[in-house]
């Protein structure tokens, strides 16, 4: 793997044929990967990538585009993976629409 949890390109089809298969770790998202992920989104929101989500007109500051980011993850819409590590020096591949946000609930409605 690269450097900074990047896949190179030609494990990209290994990475999607890994999507299906059956999980180790739990399907809980942590509240490390969803500020992780609402963070990059945010980001992403910011520097003029289109939402996923209807949104209104007057956004007028960055927390109006985490709100946007947290609508987001909340449809399932978001595209993300998650990189896993596993204890086996290995990695699991996740998306984020299959990962269950119970444990991340109070963080979403704040």
């Amino acid at each position: 793997m690269a450097e900074n949890n990047k896949v190179p390109f030609d494990d990209c089809i290994k990475v999607f044929a890994s999507l299906d298969n059956k999980k180790i770790s739990k399907m809980i998202m942590t509240k490390y990967e969803f500020n992780l992920i609402i963070s990059q989104r945010t980001v992403q929101l910011s520097q003029g990538h289109p939402p996923f989500v209807p949104v209104d007109k007057t956004i007028k500051s960055n927390m109006d585009l985490r709100k946007v980011a947290l609508e987001e993850l909340k449809q399932g819409k978001i595209p993300f993976i998650i990189k896993r590590p596993l204890p086996n020096d290995k990695y699991e591949f996740v998306r984020i629409r299959d990962l269950d946000l119970s444990a991340v609930k109070y963080m979403i409605d704040l």
